[in-house]
């Protein structure tokens, strides 16, 4: 391997090591629900000073639950365009969606969001749950569905493009062909 093959390697998988370090760090005691509620209690208090305590709590689960969606969410992206880039492929950079890449970025993601409930499950102030894998697996899912939606969208504009495109050369070979009578 060249040295600029090792540097492409580490470069593409950057940011999902970055994106994962992020979650790991997130499933620390430091972002606990009794300590992020110390800061979203007040806020929604602020915006709303007559909220009442049970509301209080319906936001800051439907906070910490959506948070967990969104970061699976990112980190599926993310896997999925490390997963596009390389030579064994034999293609460009996220050219294309493929049933396969998709079952392995899924599998990638969901497999560390598992990994992620089973640390937290050390950390005295969490718990890990299956429910919390749940709940990262639809995250991960929504970002498979919105990967095949743009692909399928990015083919069908190429499909038409490539339909104006003939239509152009038949119109050209015709008034060519009329030109030279």
């Amino acid at each position: 391997m060249s040295g600029a093959f090792k540097k492409g390697e580490i470069l593409r998988w950057l940011p999902v090591l970055l994106w994962a370090g992020l979650i790991f760090f997130g499933s620390t005691d430091t972002f606990s629900s009794s300590n992020t509620s110390r800061f979203i209690g007040p806020i929604l208090r602020w915006l709303h000073p007559e909220i009442s305590l049970e509301t209080i709590q319906w936001f800051q689960f439907f906070i910490r639950k959506g948070w967990h969606v969104f970061e699976f969410f990112i980190i599926t992206l993310l896997l999925w365009n490390a997963l596009g880039w390389g030579t064994h492929s034999g293609t460009q950079p996220g050219s294309s969606w493929t049933r396969r890449r998709a079952l392995l970025t899924w599998s990638g993601a969901v497999t560390y969001a598992m990994a992620d409930e089973w640390h937290q499950s050390f950390r005295p102030t969490r718990g890990g749950t299956v429910t919390d894998v749940l709940i990262d697996s639809i995250g991960v899912t929504l970002a498979i569905g919105c990967i095949w939606l743009f692909y399928r969208w990015l083919n069908l504009r190429r499909r038409r493009a490539t339909r104006g495109n003939e239509g152009e050369i038949v119109s050209r070979n015709v008034c060519q062909k009329g030109n030279s009578h």
